[in-house]
């Protein structure tokens, strides 16, 4: 697949699963490896657009209920932006972590056998 951002799961594909048992994640750490970026870069334009229209909303309420509810969604907001995010990047850590964390023991799903 092209990767016009030069994912972040790239030197985990090349050097891990290029042979052996873990032969079977090569094309699902390579899709991840496409999508990664792009969803980041939308989750980060959707919350933005989003708090961009909370914070219209809070500074047009009339009255201090609706002005309490426009600061509570906004609030939510951006604590579901920043837990986006955090999942994200936990994703791309763990995923380039993976190989170092297994040892030389890997697990073949196939076999369901432990191979060196």
């Amino acid at each position: 697949m092209f990767n016009l951002f030069g994912g972040p799961f790239s030197t985990v594909i090349s050097s891990n699963f290029s042979s052996g048992a873990m032969q079977w994640l090569k094309p699902i750490v390579e899709v991840l490896d496409d999508l990664i970026i792009p969803i980041t870069i939308i989750v980060a334009i959707a919350g933005a657009i989003w708090v961009i229209i909370l914070g219209v909303k809070l500074a047009r309420a009339e009255t201090a209920d609706k002005a309490q509810e426009a600061k509570k969604a906004l609030i939510n907001v951006a604590i579901a932006i920043v837990a986006s995010l955090v999942v994200i990047w936990l994703l791309v850590w763990f995923a380039s972590s993976l190989p170092s964390l297994t040892g030389s023991q890997v697990f073949d799903p196939i076999s369901s056998t432990f191979t060196n």
